[in-house]
């Protein structure tokens, strides 16, 4: 469910240049890519997981072309109507007809008689979307190899993405980790029309103004609640049966319990979380899934996989847009299998329902010192052994800058901040497992995702959404039942509306400072080892050292030298070693090296299959 697009006055021109994109695109071998000539380019669209839905991405009146790429949804109506509709319609009417869909997309229009073409990215821009304007040519991708492959963009860094990327975690603003390639704009219409020779954009929605909002009592949660089952029924029409990833978290709950009211047929995947919390994740979310007699799938996450074929393949799905080695939340993608046809993700709640990222403050100075990686994080002094010094300053400033111009945009307050970190956060870290690696196994369905949604929560007050107001208000009015079962997040236990539950308090008192001191005690004396401490280091590492060329303009070659030898800096192996793992990671992906086709940079990395693990379990 991926898009290229190349345009050019001279359409001949752009005929290798769209094959091209069109397989660098293709996630599997097997994948197949359609391509589409068009008077002033082409257009290669590769489907995917959009078998699984019954409605089509794609259609064809006369010589007009629309094509989707992502999932709409129509809250309002049913979208396979309005579909044939707009495929019908004139310009200017099907573009306005779309630019009202909801969902995650991107939708390209091609009209024949007035040789116009136009692509707009949905409200909130989380559907990816890359561009590039390179020699006469304009490149329009899902995936930035893709425009990379087209050989009109040169292999450089952005430094304010990897100055970002290393401050955040994410990316900020249209930047990414190339040079002079940039997201696309959400909420937007680009149209070229080829007798101008022209592009233009412009904007479709703004953001909800805040609400004037002093009690919790005063917020809407009828509303939040009436518009989330809305989205959820709007992605009925797409498949009835679908997947939940359940946590012990408020989001998957909240999804899950909407889901069985609405009688979809349900399945629930659920990740271990031994190494934290006395794995309160995984137990209260078989606690969930009990009460409503579904036994889940339950997997141990393996502390080997940092090194197996399925990780890299994340990593490319990935595009090293976000950090992930180690992170236990890069396992989830490794157990969806098209069978399970939906995975009903819980980014929007999660992000609107409460301060989006956890909890910040109310500016921009504290959301910085509290969010942000600054110049004396080891991260940065890692940054500044691996990479040439003045290369390592440039990345620093280059965050402070692009920080500085993003945050310039919004009110200095709680709004301000929280539609800033939607803005980039969700968009650019949180939302890239959702719509760019879930998608390539199963349709993603992300409940919330509508302006109507957005409209009943964007503007609550920050000081309403911290400490779980909102959700504790949410439960109690609609889902009372679901409420009473504790809640674990961000790693914190919560009581939910139960005012005495067993397992809470034996876990409050078994997680208290003292009885896990005493306890590690027992256990030392024992000779017992926590076998889940950490992740076994990934031989990706060594490997990497290995292959990379010597002469990488951008590296320090003497730590590069050290690292070779086993020589990393006391306090900061750990950091160096996954800025290099990112580094050439990115080089390998932007270069094509990295297919998941059989390529010989993959067998010299000597990757090993998931499913040769001991340490997998699916039993519930």
């Amino acid at each position: 469910m991926k898009l290229s697009i190349a345009l050019h006055p001279d359409a001949d021109l752009t005929r290798e240049l769209i094959r091209r994109m069109g397989g660098a695109q293709k996630f599997r071998e097997s994948d197949e890519a359609r391509y589409f000539e068009l008077a002033c380019g082409g257009v290669a669209y590769t489907p995917g997981t959009h078998r699984a839905s019954q409605v089509r991405f794609l259609r064809r009146n006369g010589g007009n072309l629309l094509v989707f790429a992502g999932v709409p949804i129509s809250v309002e109506g049913l979208l396979d109507q309005r579909l044939d509709r707009i495929a019908t319609q004139d310009f200017s009417t099907a573009v306005k007809e779309i630019s009202s869909l909801d969902g995650a997309f991107v939708a390209v229009l091609w009209d024949e008689t007035g040789k116009r073409l136009a692509i707009v990215t949905d409200f909130i821009g989380l559907q990816p979307l890359y561009m590039a304007e390179s020699n006469g040519y304009l490149l329009f991708s899902s995936d930035i190899k893709a425009i990379m492959a087209t050989g009109l963009v040169a292999l450089e860094p952005d430094t304010a993405g990897w100055g970002a990327f290393i401050a955040t975690g994410h990316w900020l603003g249209d930047h990414t980790s190339v040079n002079g390639i940039r997201r696309a704009a959400p909420g937007s219409v680009y149209v070229y029309d080829m007798a101008q020779r022209r592009l233009e954009h412009s904007s479709y929605w703004r953001y909800p103004e805040p609400k004037q909002l002093d009690r919790i009592e005063q917020v809407d949660v009828d509303a939040i609640a009436g518009t989330l089952r809305a989205t959820i029924a709007a992605y009925g029409e797409h498949s009835r049966e679908g997947t939940v990833p359940l946590s012990g978290g408020f989001d998957s709950r909240l999804i899950l319990t909407v889901v069985k009211e609405m009688g979809f047929t349900t399945r629930i995947v659920t990740m271990e979380h031994p190494d934290e919390s006395l794995n309160m994740d995984g137990r209260l979310a078989r606690r969930v899934a009990r009460r409503f007699g579904i036994i889940p799938e339950c997997h141990m996450p393996v502390r080997s996989y940092y090194g197996t074929e399925e990780y890299v393949n994340y990593v490319v799905l990935n595009e090293v847009s976000t950090p992930s080695l180690y992170l236990y939340i890069a396992q989830l993608s490794a157990y969806l299998k098209p069978d399970m046809t939906s995975i009903w993700e819980g980014l929007v709640p999660g992000a609107l329902i409460t301060p989006p990222g956890g909890a910040h403050g109310g500016d921009f100075a504290e959301l910085m010192r509290v969010k942000c990686r600054l110049e004396d994080h080891k991260l940065w002094r890692a940054a500044r052994l691996l990479f040439r010094e003045s290369f390592a300053r440039e990345l620093y400033q280059s965050f402070l800058d692009i920080f500085r111009r993003e945050s310039s945009r919004y009110s200095d307050d709680g709004f301000g901040t929280s539609e800033f970190i939607v803005r980039n956060r969700m968009r650019n870290r949180t939302g890239q497992n959702p719509v760019k690696v879930y998608s390539a196994h199963v349709l993603t369905f992300n409940p919330g995702l509508s302006r109507a949604f957005f409209e009943a929560t964007g503007g609550i007050p920050y000081d309403l959404r911290v400490k779980h107001k909102i959700y504790s208000e949410l439960y109690r009015r609609h889902f009372p039942k679901m409420g009473r079962i504790p809640f674990l997040s961000a790693n914190t236990l919560h009581p939910g509306l139960s005012r005495f539950d067993v397992q809470y308090h034996v876990t409050k008192v078994r997680l208290s400072k003292p009885y896990r001191r005493y306890s590690w005690a027992i256990q030392s004396r024992l000779g017992r080892e926590d076998r889940w401490v950490w992740w076994d280091e990934s031989p990706l590492i060594g490997r990497i050292l290995d292959l990379m060329p010597p002469d990488d303009p951008y590296l320090n070659p003497g730590t590069i030298q050290a690292a070779r030898r086993g020589d990393y800096p006391e306090g900061l192996h750990y950091q160096v070693k996954a800025l290099l793992f990112y580094w050439q990671m990115w080089k390998w992906i932007m270069a094509g090296e990295l297919s998941t086709r059989p390529s010989s940079l993959r067998d010299s990395l000597g990757l090993f299959p998931l499913n040769a693990q001991p340490e997998i379990s699916t039993a519930a």
